[in-house]
Parts: C-alpha cells; structure tokens; sequence
C-alpha cells in the first residue's frame, strides 16, 4: 500500500466483521460495519443474559454484509486511480443467508468463537451461504466492471483466505484450498501459473502493471494445528 500511496493512489477500505480488517496505516477511507460487528461483544453477549438480542445481531451482520456488496459496487471512481480493499465474512459462519439470500432468523451470533468445529459440521448452512456469496459476488463485480470504459478496466483479485475448517481425513487439503482469481484487464497471463499462491499475488500485478522487477517467491503452503 505504501508503493501505491506514493503513486497517488486513493486507498479505500471496506471493512468486515473480523477484527484484522478495521486497521489499515495507510488508507484514506475506512467503511466499519454496524453495532454488533464486534466479535469480543458478540462473544460477551452468547456467554450472557445479552443473548436477548442475538436476532438483532444476526440482522445486523447479514445487514453489514449487503452493505460492504453496495459499497464495493459503488467504489469505481474515474478521479484518481483507487486500491480498493474489501473482506466479506461470508461464507464464513454463522451461516447468515439462505442459497437465495434470504435472512437467517435462528442462528448463534457468536458461532465463531464459542462453536467452532460443531458450526463447520453444518454443511447445509456452509453450502446455502456459498451458494449466495458466490452469486452475489458475480453480481457486484459485474456492477464494478460495467462502470467502468473499456480502455480503463480495473485489476481485479478475488482470494479466500482459508478453505472449509473440517477435521479428520482430508482436513488439510480442504483447509489450504482456496479460491484465487484474477481479472486482468489485457487478458495477460503470462505470470499466472496453475499453482500460484497469494504470496505472489501483487508480485506478479507489480511486475506487470507497474514494471517493476520482483522476483516471485516459492509457491508453498504451511499447514499447522498448533493452538486449534
């Protein structure tokens, strides 16, 4: 982000519910999420008599992740070249939306933390929030692409960071298979091998959009089951 501020770069962020996404040194523009989007308060509140107001956070949650699709369709601007950074939680659990993306109205708020391996064993509710995230995902970037003219189209990358959390046979297979897309606007894919691993993600964007001369780093994944 640093090469890009000083490149002018207008570096918006769209945030999550996940902590990680709420601090960024070098962005212009922050969008946080609503109320409950805290996941110390949604833990609090599942351990205590708060849990009262789990449909509220349900709603608010889903709520803020509608909200983030909105706002990253609305973030192409044509002023100034932008670095858009913006992390969905879906299909993360909890399992907020139904395959046509309805609402959830019984779900536990707080599934990420107190639940864990119990939540990614719902495979319904894994494969319903799929299902929606992955049209609505099209959907937004399609909106994206279309504000765009042809001879300015974005660099576009659409990454997961981790695959399903199972245990037992296949668990680390499942866990390190992600999803790892790439729109260039030149259709050049000279540097995007079948096995390229996000560590070389903006090493390959950098050389090519930008000239510069990265060497590419090893393409390797490290699975450990320390602190699981």
């Amino acid at each position: 982000m640093r090469y890009l501020k000083s490149q002018g770069y207008l570096i918006e962020v769209i945030s999550s519910p996940w902590y990680g996404t709420n601090r960024f040194a070098f962005a212009d523009e922050i969008s946080n999420g609503g109320i409950f989007s805290n996941e110390f308060f949604r833990a609090l509140a599942g351990a205590t008599p708060l849990r009262i107001l789990e449909p509220l956070m349900i709603r608010d949650l889903a709520q803020g992740e509608l909200r983030n699709f909105e706002r990253l369709a609305q973030s192409p601007t044509l002023r100034k070249p932008k670095f858009v950074f913006c992390h969905f939680l879906i299909p993360h659990d909890p399992y907020l939306f139904t395959a046509d993306g309805r609402i959830k109205r019984y779900v536990r708020a707080d599934a990420y933390w107190t639940r864990g391996e119990k939540e990614w064993k719902d495979m319904n509710g894994y494969v319903e929030q799929t299902l929606f995230a992955a049209k609505k995902t099209a959907d937004t970037l399609k909106k994206v692409l279309d504000s765009y003219p042809t001879d300015q189209k974005p660099v576009i990358l659409v990454q997961s960071d981790h695959g399903a959390n199972v245990f037992g046979t296949g668990a680390r297979s499942l866990r390190q298979a992600i999803l790892n897309a790439y729109y260039f606007p030149d259709q050049s894919t000279a540097q995007l091998s079948p096995n390229i691993s996000p560590v070389n993600s903006f090493r390959v964007v950098l050389n090519h959009f930008f000239e510069k001369k990265l060497d590419l780093l090893h393409n390797k994944s490290t699975y450990t089951t320390d602190g699981i």
